[in-house]
């Protein structure tokens, strides 16, 4: 797993850095062999009249799924790097949990001897006779 972080508008400090990338090896621990690349952006989020807030963007690009991004804003900049992260770790999680879950139940359908896809219909059916 690649992590890639960019800074716009905002100077970065070594610790920030490594902050990035513990929080990105903790969220992420288990799906890492599944990851090709998380790119983390940060910049001022300005706004007129409002706080002088940070804005943190994660982008993570699975290998065979797709892309999972999530955008979090805060005054503390390392709250807002923590919550993103987070976020697009639980994200990604889910999204595969889903995928094989999918999987699973086209592979029971395939054994019971159904269309792969049974239940989707089934979900289709009711929702048009409601």
């Amino acid at each position: 797993m690649n992590i890639e972080i960019q800074a716009n508008g905002i100077p970065v400090p070594k610790n920030v850095h490594h902050f990035v990338r513990s929080r990105t090896d903790l969220a992420l621990r288990g799906l890492s062999d599944q990851i090709g690349l998380v790119s983390v952006f940060i910049n001022n989020a300005n706004e007129p009249g409002g706080a002088n807030q940070k804005r943190c963007l994660v982008l993570i690009r699975p290998i065979a799924h797709p892309d999972v991004q999530v955008e979090f804003t805060d005054v503390n900049l390392y709250v807002a790097i923590h919550r993103a992260v987070d976020d697009a770790g639980w994200c990604l999680a889910s999204s595969l949990v889903r995928q094989q879950c999918d999987l699973l139940q086209r592979q029971l359908n395939m054994i019971e001897g159904k269309h792969p896809d049974a239940n989707m219909y089934e979900y289709i059916e009711a929702d048009r006779a409601a």
